[in-house]
């Protein structure tokens, strides 16, 4: 079968991310979201710079650690751009260094160095070294309110931080905008990790939309958060209890509304549209029972079974669906003609839906409407003497006659008819029908 056309989607898409800097994309598992992020990705990868990550990768961390994971891989894709050689570190150095860094930098330092050297004791002289500096920063900590802030900025895992690796984050996706480009962060599959990852990830993205709710965290552009927002809402319940407001949690992070995709619904209205055009059914018939007496759970009407489908039933039924029924030309006499009438085709689709049908609610599918006759198109003419006459389907008078396209193909031509006792009424519905089915491979009636 052909691809799936999923540009209208595309584009819905796009004017979603420029109405919504924080979105929830909602994808069932297995629903092509993947496929569909990967398109959308190609399609703008010349002015935007994707981040994607797969937090699933982080299940050995501790909730205080996944996002110091989510930093780090960020870093890491940001600093294979090109703009990552333009930042002025020095400056980005400067408004970070402070007294904590220096501390930091020296426990680190001190950590590595030898117990002792000789009989001289190092690491001990090296503690006793900084303590000067641990009561100054003790000391500044009382009276200086700055400072108290700046301690949970530089805290690990506060959802406040402003770290060495939080600032070059920014210093490179500010220097990617100033080129014109836009910086798009998206965190697949968050519904399959742990639920403490989950929350705290959206957490710390969304801490501070109260302040500025057209910012995003370390200043993306867009933060695409990627799940399916039904299975998340029994993960939230069981996390935090029933009394809990899960679309109030959830409407915290998306700044308007969430984008909710489905490639199977597209292809359910592909394979829709294949019946409605290539079989020639209308709306109406879709709710047609094709069995008199239904099975318990059985589905008998198209629009039942169609509303059950997955991507896979639909490849399916349209993959190759030509080899379901014959498509070569059947001769007859002088003549031939084309097969691959409607009603082949319908019957070609039922079969691989495995939709049981009854040879008598097929007889009066056909003979319901008078316009139906012509879904049996050219196998009308495989019933010898049948031209120029009137044949009767059910209660209904129709007069057929052929056209020949010059190269010896044939088709039938019907036109309504009143009256018409002076004709010849010919019954021939089941024995036309009994000619279509052969065309048409693994069909069997029921009853």
């Amino acid at each position: 079968m052909k691809a799936i056309d999923i540009t209208s989607e595309l584009e819905r898409f796009e004017t979603h991310l420029e109405n919504n800097p924080r979105t929830i994309f909602s994808a069932k598992f297995g629903d092509g979201k993947t496929y569909f992020l990967k398109e959308y990705i190609e399609q703008h990868k010349e002015n935007t710079v994707f981040i994607v990550l797969h937090p699933i990768n982080y299940s050995v961390a501790t909730n205080e650690d996944v996002f110091e994971y989510i930093k780090r891989d960020v870093l890491v894709e940001l600093t294979k751009e090109p703009e990552f050689r333009n930042v002025n570190w020095k400056a980005v150095a400067q408004s970070i260094f402070n007294i904590d860094t220096l501390l930091d930098i020296n426990e680190k330092l001190i950590d590595v160095l030898p117990e002792t050297y000789g009989v001289v004791p190092i690491k001990q002289i090296s503690k006793l070294a900084m303590m000067p500096v641990q009561i100054f920063r003790k000391v500044n900590d009382e009276v200086a309110i700055d400072t108290y802030f700046e301690r949970f900025e530089g805290m690990k895992g506060s959802i406040f931080e402003q770290d060495q690796y939080t600032e070059a984050i920014k210093a490179i996706i500010q220097k990617i905008q100033e080129h014109g480009k836009k910086c798009v962060l998206i965190i697949e599959d968050l519904d399959r990790i742990d639920p403490g990852h989950l929350f705290r990830i959206l957490n710390v993205l969304g801490a501070h939309i109260d302040e500025d709710e057209n910012s995003n965290k370390f200043g993306f552009d867009n933060i695409v958060a990627v799940l399916d927002y039904e299975v998340t809402e029994h993960i939230f319940y069981h996390f935090y209890g029933e009394s809990a407001n899960y679309e109030g949690y959830m409407s915290k992070f998306t700044s308007h509304n969430m984008f909710e995709y489905s490639m199977t619904r597209l292809a359910v209205e592909a394979l829709a549209d294949f019946i409605k055009t290539e079989c020639k059914l209308d709306n109406k018939d879709f709710e047609y029972p094709w069995v008199n007496h239904q099975l318990e759970g059985e589905k008998s009407t198209l629009k039942e079974k169609l509303s059950a489908l997955s991507i896979r039933d639909v490849v399916n039924v349209l993959d190759d669906i030509e080899k379901q029924y014959t498509t070569e030309d059947i001769r007859l006499g002088t003549y031939w003609i084309n097969p691959q009438v409607p009603i082949v085709k319908l019957l070609a689709v039922l079969t691989r839906l495995n939709i049981r049908i009854e040879a008598s609610r097929l007889m009066y599918f056909v003979q319901q409407n008078p316009k139906r006759y012509e879904l049996l198109g050219a196998f009308i003419l495989t019933v010898p003497a049948i031209l120029s006459r009137m044949l009767k389907f059910g209660n209904e008078a129709i007069m057929v006659g052929k056209e020949d396209d010059g190269g010896g193909r044939t088709d039938v031509k019907f036109q309504g008819c009143l009256g018409g006792e002076e004709y010849n009424y010919r019954e021939h519905t089941a024995e036309i029908l009994q000619r279509v089915l052969e065309n048409v491979h693994d069909c069997k009636l029921k009853g």
